[in-house]
């Protein structure tokens, strides 16, 4: 794909208390510039059993559209909690339409690997400080 494509998306992470390693939700957010909305995918991470190999839950993904990215962020803060340690990364994905409504939780996640990354920073806590000018930079980084 070409430079042109590129779209930044921003995704943050839950970590588990006890293992920093261990994923417990993980958020991937970026602006649709068609209908000129932020977009929240999302899901909690299926936990494993590692006695029989099998997930022994099976969360949902989710979908959710903001107007601000003041409501994207609330709605962050609200499923990953301000006491919990996080990680977020910024990835500069070129294989994105311009309308999200054609992509899903798992077409973001298997793209997940260091060729997309820009940025990523861990041990880090929810907090409108350092995430309401990464919303932003989400909103007004754009190449059309």
């Amino acid at each position: 794909m070409a430079e042109i494509n590129s779209c930044v998306v921003l995704s943050i992470e839950e970590r588990n208390d006890i293992n920093y390693d261990e994923v417990e939700t993980r958020l991937f957010i970026t602006y649709d510039f068609v209908a000129e909305t932020f977009v929240v995918y999302g899901k909690r991470q299926d936990k494993l059993n590692s006695r029989k190999s099998v997930f022994v839950t099976n969360y949902v993904p989710f979908f959710y559209r903001f107007e601000k990215a003041r409501e994207a962020y609330q709605f962050a803060e609200t499923i990953i909690s301000k006491e919990s340690e996080c990680s977020y990364t910024v990835y500069n994905y070129d294989n994105m339409p311009y309308h999200c409504d054609t992509v899903n939780y798992y077409d973001l996640e298997s793209n997940m690997n260091d060729n997309y990354v820009l940025v990523s920073y861990d041990n880090v806590r929810m907090s409108p400080r350092i995430f309401a000018p990464l919303f932003k930079m989400v909103r007004n980084t754009f190449n059309f």
